[in-house]
């Protein structure tokens, strides 16, 4: 009988992106973000389970027109240890540092309101 590995006692946030891309049409490719809780023993570790987890979602399907969409994993962005780890409401589960608001900006569609 082999010993149990005990159970993670640490939270940590992930920050996946994925491509969503039509394979018939010209569209340009839709990037998304995806924030992810991951329990784990380590950041490294984390890490390890947040690439699992995400190639995990890769997925094809077909959108409402017929059309093949498919979902890849295109990488881990930024995995830190959880600020909150009790997780109640108000909870801090993730923070972003940047200096240039007109880049964020421009690659950000739903800060001008634009659909997806």
């Amino acid at each position: 009988m082999s010993p149990t590995m005990p159970k993670p006692n640490k939270r940590y946030t992930a920050v996946i992106l994925y491509v969503a891309t039509a394979l018939a049409l010209d569209e340009a490719p839709l990037y998304e973000e995806e924030v992810v809780l991951i329990e784990a023993h380590s950041e490294a570790e984390a890490k390890h389970k947040a690439i699992e987890y995400a190639k995990q979602q890769e997925t094809s399907y077909k959108n409402g027109d017929g059309e093949t969409i498919v979902n890849t994993f295109k990488g881990i962005v930024d995995v830190q240890r959880m600020i909150d780890a009790d997780m109640a409401h108000g909870s801090t589960l993730y923070v972003r540092h940047f200096r240039d608001y007109q880049a964020y900006e421009s690659f950000e569609p739903m800060l001008k309101g634009e659909p997806l």
